[in-house]
């Protein structure tokens, strides 16, 4: 298997990883995990200390404070990918 990185994955691979940003950083931040985009949301006006997580359409929610959230962040992307290869295998067996 010959894989090459196409144009778009070259303007991802020049963004910073895991520095987060955002002009209100108590609403909502971004930062980049494996080349892939991952928000910290407030929860909610009526829950402004509880934080999500948001990763390639996985969420990890209710997490107290931001900097909780942060710190969470690696260990959330890693589980998302594992869970995505294993939604593969899954897929191959189906299909074999």
């Amino acid at each position: 298997m010959n894989i090459t990185i196409g144009p778009k994955g070259r303007l991802r691979l020049e963004v910073v990883q895991q520095r987060w940003r955002g002009e209100d950083l108590h609403i909502i931040q971004t930062s980049m995990f494996a080349r892939q985009e991952m928000m910290i949301i407030q929860k909610s006006d009526e829950e402004p200390s509880l934080y999500d997580l948001h990763y390639l359409g996985f969420v990890l929610g209710d997490i107290e404070g931001v900097n909780l959230a942060k710190e969470k962040a690696p260990d959330f992307a890693k589980t998302v990918l594992n869970q995505m290869t294993k939604l593969i295998m899954e897929f191959k067996n189906y299909a074999n």
